[in-house]
């Protein structure tokens, strides 16, 4: 019967040999899988526990809205089990590279927590210099942007009125992966749309805030246990618990701090108001003392005014008396000058026409001159002769006597001539001058 049964089975194995084949092979492919993910797990748990060891990522973060101060990190310090504190600042803003406008979230380098891993590059070495994002290839699609510049568009100041960045633009030196965002998710914000779409790294001295926006903490005994394992959590949320229990006196502390500072602040600028009012007031009394002592002074000076009024209304008339008289004067002498002018023209024509018969007077004069002294010349020349002959030269000597006589009364009239010429000219000149000086004083 048992052989029958094993003869069946084996049987039935051959008929359905291709279906026993495949079902085999399923079977043992699911018992791969599982032995697969079974041993995969306890890897994948080791490399997440290696990783954040190795970056020494924060077991706890304590987030406050009013930020926090060294004196809740020193508080936080003291509670027991905490083995260290570190204060962090990070800004969200919106940021622009290339033609690429994105929000991102600025998170000053820390040695001493939640190191980031260099992927490409170098780290920054002085406030001009960052770490960017690896997933910022996500929204370029570029292969590297190390050696770009980012400008950070953002224009927040602090209570004091200064600017939050205290540098705006910077050199991309590396490209880093940080142990504070494992997916491709990089939390939310109040810029842009909503969405932090990537971070960069700085050094921690361009965040200019006066308090931390988070404290990472390290927790006592956490790095010897598995990460996410019963004893962590246990171990984390006994010590979230004990933070929990100063909170609301930090919190209150907190607040406190803030409004000592504001009504500090308030005082102050009450004190000023106050310095400032009673300068002010005392400046009003001052001006009010000038004002009154004005006000006298221009009653004073009222009086004198009228009397000046007087004194001005009487000149007036006097002067315009004498300016219709001076008026009156002016047209008779400018009648005048229009006489002289027209006289002047009229010895002007007249002196014009006497020049042209004074030349021609002078000019026959010259000629009769000219004859003269060739009739002296001949009768001289006649002389010698006679004188030569030894004949009487007493009629000659009459005749020489008798042209250089008539020569001399010809020389006489020409000079006669000229000088009345010149004469008559310079009493052109003379009046001419006179009817210019009468103008200009008419003027």
């Amino acid at each position: 019967m048992k052989k029958s049964l094993i003869k069946n089975y084996f049987k039935s194995i051959y008929v359905t040999r291709r279906r026993f084949i495949s079902i085999l092979i399923m079977a043992f492919l699911g018992v791969g899988f599982f032995a697969g993910l079974t041993a995969s797990s306890p890897d994948m748990q080791d490399t997440l526990e290696h990783y954040l060891d190795e970056n020494n990522m924060h077991d706890i973060s304590v987030i406050s809205t009013m930020g926090l101060n060294n004196e809740d990190i020193e508080a936080l310090k003291e509670i027991d089990g905490i083995k260290e504190v570190y204060g962090i600042k990070t800004k969200d803003t919106e940021a622009k590279l290339g033609e690429v406008e994105k929000a991102i979230k600025v998170i000053e380098y820390s040695e001493n927590i939640n190191l980031p891993t260099l992927i490409e590059g170098r780290m920054p070495e002085n406030e001009s210099e960052c770490l960017i994002d690896e997933g910022y290839n996500r929204y370029t699609g570029e292969k590297s942007c190390i050696g770009e510049k980012l400008i950070l568009e953002n224009s927040d100041v602090d209570e004091d009125k200064n600017p939050i960045f205290t540098t705006k633009e910077f050199e991309i030196v590396g490209v880093a992966a940080s142990p504070l965002y494992i997916g491709k998710e990089r939390g939310t914000t109040s810029v842009g749309n909503g969405s932090i779409d990537f971070y960069i790294y700085t050094k921690d001295s361009v965040i200019n805030m006066a308090y931390f926006t988070e404290a990472g903490i390290i927790v006592e005994g956490a790095k010897e246990l598995e990460t996410n394992g019963d004893a962590y959590l246990r171990l984390i949320n006994n010590a979230a618990d004990k933070i929990k229990g100063i909170q609301e006196e930090r919190e209150q502390a907190r607040y406190n701090s803030i409004i000592d500072k504001a009504n500090q602040k308030l005082a102050d600028a009450q004190k000023e108001f106050d310095d400032k009012k009673a300068e002010a007031e005392n400046k009003i009394s001052d001006a009010e003392n000038k004002l009154n002592a004005a006000k006298a002074e221009i009653e004073t000076s009222e009086v004198k005014i009228e009397d000046a009024k007087k004194e001005i209304e009487k000149n007036t008339k006097k002067a315009n008396t004498e300016f219709a008289n001076a008026e009156k004067q002016i047209k008779n002498a400018e009648e005048q000058i229009t006489i002289k002018e027209k006289e002047l023209q009229e010895g002007k024509k007249a002196l014009e026409e006497n020049r042209a018969q004074a030349n021609a007077g002078i000019q026959q004069l010259e000629n009769a001159i000219n004859k003269t002294n060739e009739t002296i010349q001949n009768l001289q020349e006649q002389k010698k002769q006679l004188e030569i002959a030894g004949m009487d030269t007493t009629q000659i000597n009459a005749g020489i006597l008798q042209a250089q006589n008539a020569k001399k009364e010809l020389e006489q009239q020409k000079n006669q001539i000229q000088t009345q010429l010149t004469e008559a000219e310079n009493k052109i000149k003379s009046r001419r001058a006179r009817i210019k000086q009468g103008k200009t004083r008419v003027k």
